[in-house]
C-alpha cells in the first residue's frame, strides 16, 4: 500500500496496465517515461490512466523539463497533427556524440539548417495528438513497402494487441519481393482465436493492405538476449494460419480449376468452394495472374473485375460459367 509511483519504459506499454497496477496498488499512478540512451535515457513522460484500456497504445508523451521533441518530415519541416513523421530529440539532455565515432555522430546528430538547433535522429516515428502529446507509432526500420504501400509493421502489431484475447503480437514479413506477405504472430491469454477472426476485427481498425496473410498463434514470442522479439526465429506459418471458411470441396469441373490455380499462386494444397481469395492472401498483382491462367486454362473470357466482385471459388466459377469462350488465337 506504500507504492506510490510506478514508471515504465523500454518498450511498448500494455494499455491496460494502469488497471493491472491499480488492482495491486491502489494509490500507484503508473507514468510512461521514454527517450534515448542519446539523449539521457528519458526526454518524455505520460501519466497512464484507467481510461487509456480504450486507446491502441500508450502516447509517448510530452518532453521533460529541458528536452524538447519535434516530429518533422524529409526536410525538417514540422508536421501537422495526426500527419507521421520522423521524431528527434533536442535540449539540455542532448549527447555531444559517440566516442570516438565521427562518422556515426554525424549521421544521427544534426543541426537543424534554419533553427541552428542541434538534434538527435531517434529512429522513431511518432505523429502530434491535438493536445500535443506525441505518439510514437514504430521504428523507421520496422517500416516496410509492399506492393506500392509504405506499412508501418508497429501500428499493425498495436491494433492486433488491442484486440480482446491477444497479449502480445509481432508482426514479420516473408516471401520474395514480388509475393511479399505480412504475417501475424500471436500470444493469447488463454482464451484462444482463429486467423479468420482475427482478421476481421483488425479490418475494422485497418485498411485491407495492412491486414496480414497468416495468423500464427504461439505460447510467447522468442525473444534475444537483451529481451526484444527475436524476428528471425519466428517460425513459417502453415495453411492452419490462413485466413479459412468452413471446408467444402470444390465441385465440377470449373470449381476444380479455379481451386488448382489459387493454390498454385497462393501456395496452399487445399482450398475450399466458400474461401475467399483475398482473405488467404490474394492481393492485386496475384488476381491478375489468376485470372490470366483462368483464361489460358479454361478458354474463357474472364476478367479481374468478376474476381473482385466474386472473391470465392463458387462464385467466381459461377461467373466464368457463363462466360464467352475464347478462341485460341485469343487466349493471352
Amino acid at each position: 500500500s506504500s507504492v506510490r509511483s510506478a514508471l515504465l519504459s523500454g518498450d511498448w506499454i500494455p494499455v491496460n496496465i494502469a488497471y493491472q497496477v491499480s488492482t495491486l496498488f491502489r494509490d500507484c499512478t503508473v507514468f510512461a517515461a521514454g527517450g534515448a540512451t542519446e539523449a539521457s535515457i528519458w526526454s518524455n513522460w505520460y501519466e497512464v490512466g484507467v481510461d487509456d484500456a480504450s486507446r491502441t497504445s500508450i502516447p509517448y508523451g510530452t518532453p521533460l523539463a529541458n528536452q524538447r521533441m519535434y516530429i518533422l518530415d524529409e526536410a525538417l519541416n514540422p508536421r501537422p497533427t495526426h500527419v507521421p513523421g520522423d521524431l528527434y530529440i533536442a535540449g539540455r539532455g542532448l549527447a555531444m556524440g559517440y566516442w570516438k565515432d565521427p562518422e556515426k555522430t554525424a549521421a544521427s546528430f544534426i543541426t537543424h539548417p534554419r533553427t541552428g538547433e542541434r538534434m538527435y535522429r531517434t529512429g522513431d516515428l511518432g505523429r502530434y495528438l491535438p493536445d500535443g502529446t506525441v505518439e510514437c507509432t514504430g521504428r523507421a526500420d520496422d517500416q516496410i513497402k509492399i506492393r506500392g504501400f509504405r506499412i508501418e509493421l508497429g501500428e499493425i502489431e498495436s491494433s492486433l494487441c488491442a484486440l480482446k484475447g491477444v497479449r502480445e503480437a509481432a508482426v514479420t514479413v516473408r516471401g520474395s519481393e514480388s509475393q511479399r506477405q505480412l504475417v501475424a504472430y500471436v500470444v493469447t491469454d488463454g482464451q484462444g482465436g482463429s486467423p479468420q477472426a482475427w482478421r476481421a476485427q483488425l479490418l475494422e481498425h485497418l485498411p485491407e493492405h495492412m491486414l496480414p496473410s497468416a495468423y500464427v498463434e504461439l505460447a510467447s514470442l522468442p525473444l534475444t538476449p537483451n529481451g526484444k522479439v527475436d524476428r528471425q526465429s519466428l517460425p513459417a506459418p502453415d495453411e492452419d494460419a490462413v485466413a479459412r471458411r468452413a471446408y467444402r470441396a470444390p465441385e465440377g469441373a470449373t470449381e476444380q480449376a479455379i481451386a488448382a490455380v489459387w493454390g498454385e499462386l497462393l501456395g496452399l494444397e487445399r482450398i475450399g468452394r466458400d474461401d475467399h481469395f483475398f482473405e488467404l492472401g490474394g492481393h492485386s498483382l496475384l488476381a491478375l495472374r489468376a485470372i490470366g491462367r483462368l483464361r489460358r486454362v479454361l478458354s474463357v473470357e474472364a476478367s479481374v473485375r468478376q474476381l473482385f466482385e466474386a472473391p470465392t471459388i463458387a462464385g467466381l466459377a459461377h461467373r466464368l460459367d457463363g462466360c464467352s469462350v475464347l478462341d485460341a488465337g485469343t487466349i493471352a
